[in-house]
């Protein structure tokens, strides 16, 4: 039962994270998960074609985003197998900083050694607060996020 109301209290949380973000129009975030910068992630399903939106704490990397996720978690969220699952196709949005939305493409980080190394490299340039919370949940790199040029076709058949 309390994982149950763990789910749901999480779900109202990032419902009341977005509605707020988009009507202050980036400006304000009532909720930051573990203290870190978070982004508004919309995926398309893969069992059904509807769009999911959640929050994901991530770290800059140069021009493209690093996503963080517990690593030892036992059952993942169906979006991150949305994600596994995307193609060069699928419509993937960001929405981050002050209205910015846009659409990327995702790769995966998959080998233990390529999530280890980009930690270790993203970890030598943060603050010392943000260090601690992402050892602190035990976050791990598993996605990384790099902008596409709008006009590319996608998933649905229309243009960026």
């Amino acid at each position: 039962m309390g994982a149950l109301l763990d789910a749901a209290l999480v779900r109202l949380l990032e419902g009341v994270n977005l509605m707020v973000f988009h009507s202050t129009r980036g400006r304000f975030l009532p909720y930051r998960f573990g203290g870190l910068p978070a982004l508004a992630l919309t995926v398309i399903g893969r069992r059904t074609p509807e769009l999911c939106t959640v929050w994901v704490t991530y770290i800059p990397d140069g021009d493209t985003y690093v996503l963080l996720m517990d690593g030892h978690a036992a059952e993942q969220p169906v979006w991150v197998g949305d994600l596994f699952d995307s193609e060069p196709t699928d419509i993937v949005t960001v929405e981050i900083d002050h209205d910015r939305s846009f659409e990327v493409e995702v790769s995966r980080l998959d080998s233990e050694e390529q999530r280890a190394e980009t930690l270790r490299r993203l970890l030598a340039r943060l603050p010392l607060v943000e260090r601690f919370e992402v050892r602190r949940h035990r976050l791990t790199p598993v996605f990384r996020l790099t902008e596409i040029s709008p006009g590319r076709p996608n998933r649905l058949g229309s243009d960026g």
